[in-house]
């Protein structure tokens, strides 16, 4: 660069001299010709001049080249490094220009890139919403952004903001664009949007109320569960101070409560709270105090009155979970009306069952007071009565809904009450539902000096469920014993029980000197119908044979499934053969009747009998019970469908060749 410019000062110089003889020789004009020599020498001149001219030219055209080179070159390390993603896209969003951040972020080198759409690595689902943004970005007027999802192969998907704007180039329409990697941001965003959820969630989900206040006790937010104590809508609440709600301080007791605050960062205290129904409600308070914005006041309130009544309900359902163990029925539901009506205050509590067909009241049971009488009914009695004429109950099970009623008007309509009922103040009823939604029960409470509220629902709801359970229990309870004792498809007598009963039968025998007869029963070829129908059916084959059993027995006698088809009947008081002739000939016969069902065709069976007669027989149960099922297979032997009397002396003789013959028990 020093040569040339030595070189550019020589040449000016030279230029100077040259334009000083110009000026000498136009202003010598007037004078002679020149010579030859001289003419030449002006000539030599003049080119010197022009040739100085045409190299300062280049020399010039020279330097600008190299600043515009180095201006390209330092534009294009500043677009090929920079950070972030440029790109050129032509009118089909194919790219013609990107810069190494730009390939970085789409996982591909720059060369690789270039002719290929951008929205190919857009996933499908914001794919619209860069199409969107392509059109708007072409048209250049003003600049155009979205935020995608990058889908990339074999790499986890990113997000990215892309800004563009368009530029004229000829009659093609091109953006560019910059390409900004912002998937941090977006898990940054995310993990925020968590964070306030769940910060959320815990305080709307928060058994207890919560409340913001500033520092002059102006209400900025509350959560729902304030919202339910309180009876206030949040809009209500945002227009409200924190001496609305809290009649129990003055304002001097108020703002030295909050210094304390201030002043430790917390403190948990008492005080009372009113609610928009009038009624004050003990409330602990646990308060912080954070200094952004002035000054909030950060409150969770727990309604005391609720634990406390949440530690009875506890404790009586502990009691409750006892009692149903040993106590019976009628004085569980006693206990559980007399508590109703402490938790309520109220003068009555009654507890009815609902008939399944859902048109009758039935097993009524009322609590235990002076009221019973004014009701004209007893405590369990177990009496029904029709819905219709149930009074206000008719509500519960028609509509299946609790009803509170504090307006006595509601109470003297035209539906009636039951004859002797006493009059009613106030009543709050509640349906117990089970099965899909239908009413079993209803457990309700009246007479309340005041209006009954929210929390006497919720604890009537409690207790309801508590009451029930216990009933369900004992009604479990009994169903285990009575399956203990009874065959779990036909719900006849089962081994267990019919040792008991034929025990009972015998010595009821030997004290009245009648007949009792043992009769055995087997039903013929019934494997068939289970291999060819399937179990249900020949199970339903076995349920209605137990009711045709039961058809033909006195109440008094015993009919009982030993298992598969085999069937015992203990037909006591008889005075002969004769009279037990005639029952074993009505079973057979209708047996013999076909079995018909809602689906294929009907099935016809025969059944084999075997009896024996006590005491004309003397063996002891297990003896009994073997001689009529020899007798039995002796009626299959003879073809089945009839019955055969036991030969004693054959039993005998068959014992005496095996002594293993097992027992039946």
């Amino acid at each position: 660069m020093k040569t040339v410019s030595g070189s550019s000062r020589g040449q000016t110089k030279l230029h100077h001299r040259v334009e000083a003889k110009i000026m000498r020789t136009a202003v010598d004009l007037n004078q002679p010709r020149l010579s030859a020599a001289e003419a030449r020498r002006l000539v030599e001149d003049l080119q010197i001049h022009h040739q100085v001219e045409l190299e300062l030219q280049n020399q010039t055209l020279l330097e600008m080249r190299q600043q515009v080179e180095q201006s390209l070159k330092r534009y294009t390390d500043l677009y090929d490094f920079a950070p972030v993603g440029y790109a050129t896209l032509a009118s089909d969003g194919a790219i013609q220009e990107i810069n190494r951040a730009g390939a970085k972020l789409l996982g591909m080198e720059c060369a690789h890139l270039i002719e290929r759409r951008l929205g190919l690595f857009v996933s499908a689902d914001t794919r619209p919403v860069f199409n969107v943004f392509l059109e708007q970005a072409l048209v250049g007027v003003i600049p155009a952004s979205c935020e995608v999802v990058l889908a990339l192969d074999n790499a986890p998907r990113r997000h990215a903001q892309f800004e563009g704007i368009g530029v004229e180039s000829g009659e093609d329409r091109r953006c560019r664009i910059a390409l900004l990697d912002i998937t941090e941001r977006k898990q940054t965003e995310e993990n925020l949007r968590r964070g306030e959820e769940q910060y959320r969630a815990v305080i709307e989900t928060a058994p207890d109320g919560f409340l913001i206040t500033d520092a002059r006790g102006h209400l900025l937010e509350a959560n729902d569960a304030y919202v339910r104590l309180s009876g206030y809508s949040l809009d209500e609440l945002r227009r409200m101070t924190i001496a609305d709600l809290d009649p129990h301080w003055t304002s001097d007791e108020r703002v030295a409560q909050a210094r304390e605050v201030m002043r430790n960062g917390g403190a948990r205290f008492e005080t009372r709270h009113r609610a928009k129904n009038g009624r004050v409600w003990a409330a602990e308070i646990s308060g912080s105090y954070w200094p952004i914005a002035d000054g909030r006041f950060f409150s969770f309130i727990r309604d005391i009155n609720r634990r406390n009544r949440s530690d009875a309900l506890l404790k009586f359902r502990l009691r409750l979970s006892e009692m149903a163990v040993n106590t019976p029925l009628d004085a569980l539901l006693q206990t559980t009306l007399d508590m109703t009506k402490r938790f309520t205050g109220s003068a009555i509590a009654f507890f009815h069952f609902v008939d399944p067909d859902q048109e009758q009241v039935i097993l009524q049971f009322w609590s235990s007071n002076n009221t019973l009488q004014a009701h004209g009914k007893t405590t369990g009695e177990d009496r029904s009565d029709p819905i219709n004429q149930s009074g206000v109950w008719v509500d519960d099970i028609r509509q299946r809904r609790s009803v509170t009623r504090n307006d006595r008007a509601d109470l003297l309509d035209d539906k009636g009450l039951p004859e002797g009922h006493a009059p009613l103040i106030r009543e709050l009823t509640v349906p117990i539902l089970r099965n899909g939604g239908q009413p079993v029960a209803i457990l309700g409470v009246a007479n309340k000096p005041e209006d009954y509220t929210e929390d006497d629902l919720e604890a009537v709801r409690e207790l309801a469920d508590m009451a029930m359970g216990a009933v369900e229990r004992k009604w479990i309870e009994e169903r285990i014993t009575h399956l203990a004792y009874h065959d779990a498809l036909t719900f006849l007598p089962n081994r267990a029980l019919l040792t008991d009963r034929l025990q009972q039968a015998m010595a009821k025998t030997l004290r009245t000197q009648q007949r009792l007869a043992v009769c055995y029963l087997d039903l013929d070829d019934f494997k068939p119908i289970n291999d060819t129908w399937g179990h249900a059916r020949g199970d339903q084959v076995l349920i209605d044979v137990a009711q045709r059993l039961k058809s033909c027995v006195r109440v008094e006698d015993t009919v009982a499934r030993l298992g598969g088809d085999e069937f015992v009947l203990l037909l006591g008081d008889l005075n002969g053969r004769n009279e037990c002739e005639r029952t074993l000939n009505r079973v057979l016969a209708i047996l013999r009747v076909p079995f018909s069902f809602a689906s294929g065709p009907p099935v016809q069976i025969s059944a084999s009998l075997g009896v024996t007669l006590y005491p004309d027989d003397h063996a002891e149960p297990n003896g009994l019970l073997r001689h009529a099922d020899q007798a039995m297979y002796a009626a299959k032997q003879a073809g089945g469908g009839c019955s055969q009397w036991s030969n004693v002396e054959l039993d005998c003789r068959a014992r005496t060749s095996s002594t293993n013959y097992g027992s039946y028990w």
